[in-house]
């Protein structure tokens, strides 16, 4: 890096970029002084900034919402609506290209003294995909989430009812086309957005088996599809429905269903009902599905494929329920003691 005066007199300043290559810029003074002083201030960081187009976090966040609202799910658009707000909230309208990992630490702390761990966990998870956007937009040069210390969070297990307690608040439920939804969910495993959306075009009633992908507005999780067996209860529901509706599978007067409608119904019947941990809600019918064919024998490979989950870990969170059946497992191994050995 070094200066040279130009044939006008005014010092340009020449250096090399990131690839090698020499790069020239004015220092817009003819004052030697003045140029030994622009070099001394001189940062490279702000010249590679340069190379990126330069956005406020509030214009790139109208720009990622909009292309997110074609691209993801409705509740993946809701969280990132959600934790672009709580962004700005406490960071501005400060500049993209100069958001650091600082900021990222303080909205961290900001955040785990309002909610819990996971949701912060969630949140920072959102703004670390969003800020990979904004680099394949050319809008960012690093992550600054990339680095980041995820809050700890407590090891918890899911929330799920016991076959009694299903049974008692499905019996509670006046509404046969909530009951339907609920026994379906507890045989199927299927999330609430896939069965509100779920068509008759997924359904193979012959071979007892539904298809599960993405159609029309509705996008399955991470965009994947895959194959869901029919328990024969599952089956019996939906020849049951048959003829209520050409497109849709649950309806109402032949209207698609609400999503927040079922989940509010649902609690309402949960509070009511004979339940002993009243945070059940309706996805828990998911996680219940899970426990039951784990407690029952089923592999946590086959759960894993059942849930669609695209990793074992997730999968994970129900090995608890397999400790009863170790002990047979353990009882494997050829050896006998003689009560005289001890």
């Amino acid at each position: 890096m070094f200066l040279s005066k130009s044939r006008c007199g005014v010092y340009q300043l020449y250096y090399k970029d990131e690839s090698g290559k020499r790069q020239k810029k004015s220092t817009r003074t003819k004052s030697k002084v003045g140029a030994v002083e622009f070099l001394r201030k001189f940062d490279l960081v702000h010249v590679q900034a340069e190379k990126y187009v330069r956005k406020t976090l509030g214009e790139f966040s109208r720009e990622f919402l909009e292309y997110a609202r074609g691209t993801y799910a409705p509740q993946t658009c809701d969280v990132y609506h959600r934790t672009l707000v709580y962004l700005l909230a406490c960071l501005g309208e400060k500049d993209l290209y100069d958001i650091t990992s600082r900021d990222i630490d303080l909205f961290m702390t900001t955040r785990l003294s309002k909610v819990r761990a996971v949701s912060v966990h969630i949140e920072l998870r959102t703004l670390k995909a969003a800020f990979n956007t904004a680099i394949r937009w050319k809008l960012l040069k690093d992550n600054p989430c990339k680095g980041i210390r995820m809050p700890s969070i407590p090891e918890q297990t899911p929330m799920f009812l016991t076959a009694e307690e299903f049974q008692d608040v499905l019996r509670s439920i006046d509404e046969t086309w909530l009951r339907e939804v609920v026994l379906f969910a507890a045989l199927t495993g299927l999330r609430r957005g896939e069965i509100v959306n779920l068509r008759w075009t997924q359904v193979d009633l012959e071979r007892r088996l539904l298809n599960i992908q993405s159609a029309g507005n509705f996008k399955t999780k991470k965009g994947k599809r895959r194959t869901v067996p029919l328990h024969s209860c599952a089956v019996m529901i939906l020849k049951k429905k048959l003829g209520e509706s050409d497109e849709f599978v649950f309806t109402l007067n032949g209207k698609k269903l609400y999503e927040d409608w079922i989940t509010r119904l649902f609690k309402r019947y949960v509070r009511k009902g004979n339940v002993k941990d009243k945070r059940i809600h309706f996805h828990s019918l998911r996680h219940s599905f899970a426990s039951w064919l784990v407690q029952h024998g089923s592999s946590l490979y086959e759960v894993q494929k059942l849930l669609g989950h695209s990793s074992s870990v997730t999968t994970q969170v129900y090995s608890h329920l397999l400790a009863d059946q170790m002990h047979e497992t353990v009882e494997r191994i050829p050896m006998s003691l003689d009560s005289q050995a001890w």
